[in-house]
């Protein structure tokens, strides 16, 4: 009834998020039953992007878009698996870059390799809930960025 009073038809989408959706042993398939069910819905995806070349085949094509949420807390190997998997996905996803205060100028870094291979992203500044809490800022929670750093978020 509610598709029948609208003036546009309604979009049908499916958002898969928290934890991480692509380890679960039955995410893919129940994805492809998705797709061949329901072809109209879209299909989007959070991850962490740190996955090898079988999953980045079924995210491309099973998925219709989605984020990615890049962390430099990971090692070095997997820190480079996902910054190359966001290039290969940079049609259809973008890529939250969370900005760490302990590895800000790494996620600069990575801004600018993901900004010469044409991938969407978005600096988010992460740990920072209350600015002036003195507290917060004292046990490292909170950080406060200087212009130079400032300039880094849109």
């Amino acid at each position: 009834m509610y598709d029948q009073f609208r003036k546009k038809p309604a979009l049908k989408k499916l958002s898969f998020t928290g934890g991480e959706p692509t380890v679960h042993p039955d995410f893919f398939r129940f994805l492809k039953y998705v797709k061949k069910e329901y072809p109209d819905f879209s299909r989007g995806l959070t991850t962490n992007g740190w996955f090898g070349s079988n999953v980045l085949d079924k995210i491309l094509s099973l998925t219709t878009g989605g984020t990615i949420s890049y962390h430099c807390e990971a090692t070095k190997k997997q820190k480079e698996q996902v910054i190359s998997n966001a290039i290969v996905l940079r049609e259809k996803y973008k890529v939250n870059v969370m900005f760490h205060k302990d590895y800000f100028w790494e996620c600069v870094d990575v801004c600018e390799t993901l900004e010469k291979n044409s991938v969407e992203y978005v600096p988010r500044i992460i740990g920072d809930d209350h600015p002036d809490d003195k507290k917060s800022i004292e046990l490292g929670y909170t950080h406060k960025y200087d212009k130079d750093q400032m300039k880094w978020f849109r």
